[in-house]
């Protein structure tokens, strides 16, 4: 068959089966000349892919979640092809005639029932990227991938794996190895020879310790170690410069090494749900910090060079032990997040008034019983989350956060609110269940964008005039209160739709006000 006749052939076949033509061109002469063909969810077992060996000039062809048991014989002709996207099928084996793809870069191999590669593969010396991913009955990895010294990016997540051969350290131009969810116990020590090694994501393995090699990877940017069993880090990992993301979230570690403040590039470290009982002195060297995450340890209180991460934007230190802050903790003058929620703390240091691009803080399920003048300062704050704790009054200067949208203020002792709490323009959500607030000033019926209001369980028996003017209240919450009638502002509310207790606002609203 001619290529005309056999382009023709093709053209009709996509007619017959209605495949879009933004998918597989109609025309015989753009065809011809494409380089790229998508057929990824459209084959399936009653409509087989057929001969595409005249289509020379193609470079990426996804066949993708097509139900192959079997490669299509016609794909090995295809010399010039760069990219193979093969994931999501059901394929068991792999011919040998696929090395024939002597210019592929790209083969994705995701997701199929492969149990090894064929011996060919060794070939392959354009291959830059293999994907065998999400293959369980994958047991190992295959003797043939330490051929493809040309690869730079390995993905080898959720298989089986119990180990890394030592082959891996022969593939010298890897930029990428991915092995998250895996049954890995330990790393070769011959993992130190990957020196363009850039990511190496672990996450979900077993590993109880890391190679002392670990820390020759000097181009490593990125390292995942999430969820695994580590106790702990080798000393080396401070040699790790170019390091920016250091993910070790649940692990076992009982602390981290002192080197740890070395990684003068590092810009996240997650080190939430371990042991952590404290953290080095020497954390001043992670002047690039940007993120920190620690919450779900055992931190008491922070190391004195805490606040020398002047770069630190967000800082989570929920569910520890702390009783206290730096009393310089408002050098953190970059700070936008801070979440200190679950812990033991009392006061909150007046420095906390300098950070003032504080958006967002969580201090629930603490021990404060006031807040500091200062909070006053914190003009960008937005949310601010203080459950559960034993706070009897709010400072006048808290009225003064322009910005605030939402306070969250149940289940502490508050008797009143400050007479200025209208002054927070911004405010569209106010928690105020279970306290002990007798009266409500005048001024709340200023905040002109509340939407959501929770004064249940107090003990208020009635309510300023002023509350009428809330007309965009959607939702009041009232339960647990001392009122024996409903209260007459209520009727001037245009926006309420939710109201407790109730059966139903509208039902109520019919009935005492017609």
């Amino acid at each position: 068959m001619t290529d005309k006749n056999a382009l023709e052939a093709l053209t009709q076949w996509a007619y017959q089966h209605d495949i879009p033509s933004q998918r597989f061109p109609r025309d015989i002469y753009e065809l011809s000349s494409t380089n790229a063909l998508n057929l990824q969810k459209i084959l399936n077992n009653s409509m087989s892919l057929p001969d595409i060996s005249c289509l020379s000039e193609l470079r990426e062809l996804n066949l993708a979640w097509c139900e192959l048991s079997s490669l299509p014989k016609s794909i090995t002709s295809l010399k010039n092809l760069k990219k193979l996207d093969l994931r999501g099928n059901r394929l068991t084996e792999l011919p040998q005639e696929l090395a024939e793809l002597s210019a592929l870069e790209e083969l994705l191999l995701g997701k199929n029932a492969l149990t090894t590669l064929p011996d060919s593969v060794s070939e392959m010396k354009s291959l830059k990227k293999l994907d065998i991913s999400l293959n369980p009955t994958l047991k190992s990895l295959p003797a043939v991938v330490g051929e493809l010294t040309g690869l730079t990016s390995l993905h080898l997540q959720e298989n089986a794996f119990r180990a890394l051969p030592e082959f891996i350290g022969r593939l010298t131009n890897l930029q990428l190895i991915d092995l998250e969810k895996n049954n890995l116990s330990a790393l070769p020590e011959n993992i130190g020879q990957l020196q363009q090694l850039q990511t190496l994501y672990l996450k979900d393995n077993a590993l109880t310790q890391l190679p002392e090699a670990l820390g020759e990877l000097n181009t490593l940017k990125t390292l995942d170690l999430h969820s695994n069993r580590l106790i702990a880090l080798p000393h080396t990992v401070g040699q790790l410069t170019q390091l920016k993301t250091l993910e070790l979230a649940d692990n076992q570690l009982e602390q981290l090494p002192d080197s740890i403040g070395e990684l003068s590039s590092l810009n996240h470290l997650i080190i939430d749900n371990n042991q952590l009982k404290a953290l080095p002195d020497n954390l001043a060297g992670l002047s690039q910090l940007e993120k920190l995450d620690a919450q779900n340890n055992q931190l008491t209180q922070l190391p004195p060079s805490f606040v020398q991460l002047s770069a630190l934007v967000e800082l989570s230190l929920g569910d520890n032990k702390m009783t206290e802050l730096p009393d310089d903790i408002g050098n953190l003058s970059k700070l936008t997040t801070l979440n200190l929620s679950h812990n033991q703390l009392t006061q909150l240091p007046d420095s906390i008034g300098d950070l003032t691009h504080l958006m967002w803080v969580y201090l629930d399920d603490n021990r404060l019983s006031q807040l500091p003048d200062s909070i006053g300062s914190c003009q960008g704050l937005t949310w601010i989350y203080l459950n559960n704790n034993q706070i009897k009054a709010l400072p006048e200067t808290f009225a003064h956060l322009n910005a605030l949208s939402k306070v969250y203020l149940q289940s502490n002792c508050l008797i009143k609110l400050p007479d200025n709490i209208g002054n927070l323009s911004q405010l569209t959500d106010l928690y105020l269940g279970d306290n002990s607030i007798e009266q409500l000033p005048e001024s709340i019926g200023q905040l002109g964008k509340l939407s959501w209001l929770d004064l249940s369980n107090n003990r208020l028996s009635h309510f300023p005039t002023g509350m009428g003017n809330l007309d965009t209240l959607e939702t009041l919450i009232l339960t647990g209160n001392s009122f024996k009638q409903l209260p007459q502002f209520m009727k001037k509310l245009p926006a309420l739709a939710r109201f407790s207790p109730t059966l139903q606002w509208q039902m109520l609203k019919n009935r005492f006000w017609g």
